[in-house]
Parts: structure tokens; sequence; C-alpha cells
């Protein structure tokens, strides 16, 4: 097939080179390379150095953040550590204030216990002599009533020692 009249180039087109190597060839590729080293200084070297400024602020950051968070789990640990020892030692505290505080409970009523059975026996001391001194006032008493009834029974003063006379 041959192509179509539309897309015919004349012959001395096709026969050309692809390239021309004209004065504007090399003219281009020296504006070229002006910008190319104008873009690289003025554009791209600048932003390169933010770009690794900022990785590397970044990099530093996650550095601190690391740090940062392996102190906070040794203080972590650290406060574990300090709050069973506390616990332990408030448990012990609590053993031997309970300890203590029985100890001194029981001295407490064995004191009241002696103190107890001291005025129980005083009382009791008290309580006999009160008791003996009633029962020598009722001797008193039963002697005189005694006089008395006789007296009363005999028509007649009884004295002290007639009373005690028996009958034989």
């Amino acid at each position: 097939m041959s192509p179509s009249p539309l897309f015919e180039l004349p012959e001395p087109v096709l026969k050309s080179a692809l390239v021309d190597l004209d004065p504007t060839l090399f003219l281009l590729i020296g504006i070229f390379l002006l910008l190319y080293v104008f873009l690289r200084f003025a554009l791209f070297r600048p932003i390169l150095r933010l770009l690794d400024e900022r990785q590397a602020r970044i990099e530093g950051t996650r550095k601190v953040a690391q740090e940062l968070r392996e102190r906070a789990e040794e203080a972590a640990r650290e406060y574990e550590a300090l709050l069973k020892e506390a616990q332990a030692k408030g448990a012990e505290l609590k053993v031997s204030l309970r300890q203590e505080g029985q100890r001194l409970e029981r001295q407490l009523v064995d004191e009241v216990r002696r103190e107890t059975e001291a005025q129980l026996s005083a009382g009791k001391a008290e309580l006999r002599a009160e008791a003996e001194r009633a029962a020598a006032q009722v001797q008193r008493e039963v002697a005189a009533l005694s006089r008395e009834a006789a007296a009363r029974l005999l028509g007649r003063p009884v004295g002290p020692g007639e009373g005690r006379r028996t009958l034989s």
C-alpha cells in the first residue's frame, strides 16, 4: 500500500538529514546548559538542602521521641518498683502496728484485770470487816434486847452479868 497523497513529502525533504547542525542548535544547547546551571544553583540545590534539613530534623525528633519514650518506660518501671516496695513496707507496718496494738491491748487488759482484782479484794475485805462490825453490832443489840426482854418478863431490871448465867 502506498501512502496517501496528503502525507507525501517532497523528495528533497525525505532525503535530508533528521537534524541539521546549524548554529541555532549550539545556541539551544548553550541556553539549555546555562538554564541547567542556573536552576541547579538557584532552585534545585536550595530545595534539596531544605529537604535534607527537614529529613535531619525528622530523624532528630524521632531520636528524641525514642529517648523520651525509653526514659518514660524506665521511670514507669522505677515507679512500679517503688510502689511495690511501699506496698510491702505498708503491709509490714500494718502487721507491726496490729501486733503492737494487740500487745498494748493485752497489757491494758492485764492491768485492768489486776486493778479489778485488787479492787475486788479490797471490796471483799471491806465487806468482811463490815459484816464483822454488823455481827458485833447485832451481838450487842441481841444482848441489850435479851436483857430488856428478860427485864420485862421478870418485871425487874436485869444486870449485864445476869443474862449469862445458866440454869443448872
